[in-house]
């Protein structure tokens, strides 16, 4: 069920033209691996469930057939796939090369723009040393400063899960909403 519609900023929307016009390519997929040396998976799974709660563009797809201009829709709920791998067989010295052939696969796979999310997690057990952990995501809902700060609000619930919340933060589409309100004339005079 979608939670809100609204339109594309326009580094969104050149982004999507971009990709919709190189689909077979993978220029997009963000990958982010660590590795976890001792890791609760239960409690790394609720970190991320509630981060996702918490961001709008972690629930959002794109639409831009049959409409004027390209939207997107963000879920009520969405929670990406979880993949395990069994890779406590691998000798520490291939572990690069397997991570290496699994990050080449993993972007070849993509993202389907109009499912929601646009984010795949993987975690590759390690037995004794823990795990790796892969999240892959579309350069459409975020850019590495916003995935960082996703990315520490992981680790800080992860790290305190009996911390209270975090406040919510203001949706994506004030944004959007700010930027179609300006005055693009004041806009271009004060950058003339």
């Amino acid at each position: 069920m979608a939670a809100a519609v609204y339109g594309l900023s326009a580094l969104q929307e050149g982004i999507l033209y971009h990709a919709l016009q190189h689909e077979d390519e993978d220029r997009y997929i963000v990958q982010i691996s660590c590795r976890l040396p001792q890791l609760d998976r239960q409690r790394w799974q609720q970190a991320w469930r509630t981060a996702i709660r918490r961001h709008d563009v972690l629930r959002t797809a794109f639409a831009w057939q049959k409409v004027a201009r390209p939207v997107q829709v963000v879920l009520a709920d969405a929670m990406p796939a979880w993949e395990t791998l069994d890779w406590t067989g691998v000798a520490p010295a291939q572990r690069d090369s397997h991570l290496a052939a699994f990050l080449q696969q993993d972007r070849q796979r993509g993202l389907k723009l109009t499912s929601a999310p646009l984010a795949r997690m993987t975690l590759a057990e390690l037995g004794e040393d823990g795990a790796l952990f892969v999240w892959s995501y579309h350069h459409l809902i975020l850019d590495a400063w916003s995935a960082s700060i996703v990315m520490a609000e992981v680790l800080e619930a992860y790290l305190a899960p009996h911390a209270p919340p975090a406040a919510p933060c203001p949706p994506f589409r004030h944004y959007i909403r700010h930027r179609a309100e300006r005055d693009r004339r004041q806009a271009e005079a004060f950058w003339a």
